[in-house]
């Protein structure tokens, strides 16, 4: 994947809320929930279709989410992306992150921009 200094995309539907996305099952301990990997199949299928680029080292991250209902906690809509995103190979790890902007806005789904932070000289 080419690395690029601003990466955009947008997902049809909303991430699992960070409530959502694991279970405890015994003998196993922590597991994915199938709602989780299911969206993460589709939103990964939707990002190569799309071909974002990857943005190297330090970034910047402002996500917009469509409000599917008034009880959706806003900050728990945030882990499901970022992970997407390490996964996806569109940012390296999600602890580069060095500012997160999320806000409900008229979007389908999630749009997703990524923005390098490295200094430039």
């Amino acid at each position: 994947m080419q690395s690029v200094q601003i990466a955009t995309l947008t997902l049809s539907t909303l991430p699992p809320s960070v409530n959502n996305m694991f279970a405890n099952v015994q003998g196993k301990g922590r597991v994915k929930t199938k709602k989780y990997r299911d969206w993460a199949l589709a939103a990964a299928w939707e990002i190569a279709a799309q071909k974002p680029g990857r943005v190297e080292g330090p970034y910047g991250i402002t996500l917009i989410f469509k409000r599917a209902n008034g009880r959706a906690d806003l900050d728990n809509l945030i882990k499901a992306s970022q992970d997407l995103l390490v996964a996806s190979g569109v940012v390296t790890d999600d602890r580069f992150a060095q500012r997160i902007v999320a806000e409900w806005g008229n979007v389908e789904g999630v749009h997703i921009q990524v923005c390098s932070t490295k200094e430039r000289t």
